[in-house]
């Protein structure tokens, strides 16, 4: 009896990860990252924890993929990156960031947040850290 209980506590569990797994799986997050390295461990963790990612290089690109209709739950951005550092991403894509959520990353300890942004994580970052923004931001 109590190994039957055990053995329905674990399907339930599984349910329930599977659940989990299905709502995250819809989450797409947009990564705007010049360094290369970081970019790709960005990637490469959300897609282990079952975030559909999409990374680029710089805000120029991030444009072009927004103004084509790409609609993340959350989009990282890098402060300083080429074509369009943050704060010139943000005032061109005004018109299309509405409702999407912006967490900045930075690495300069005297970097203010731009007004528009939902978090900033300062680099180097923990992992726990990018994952706790993004499941705060992303998650309905």
């Amino acid at each position: 009896m109590a190994r039957d209980r055990a053995f329905g506590l674990l399907r339930v569990i599984r349910m329930c990860e599977r659940s989990q797994k299905e709502q995250i799986g819809a989450m797409e997050v947009l990564v705007i990252e010049d360094n290369l390295d970081l970019r790709e461990m960005i990637i490469e963790v959300l897609e282990l924890q079952g975030f559909d990612a999409v990374a680029v290089g710089d805000g120029g690109e991030a444009l072009r993929l927004l103004r084509n209709g790409t609609k993340p739950s959350l989009i990282l951005l890098d402060r300083s990156t080429p074509v369009l550092d943050g704060p010139a991403f943000l005032k061109a894509a005004a018109g299309v960031l509405s409702g999407i959520p912006v967490v900045w990353m930075t690495g300069a300890d005297d970097d203010r947040p731009h007004p528009s942004v939902v978090a900033t994580l300062r680099k180097p970052f923990l992992i726990e850290d990018l994952l706790q923004l993004v499941r705060s931001h992303a998650l309905p």
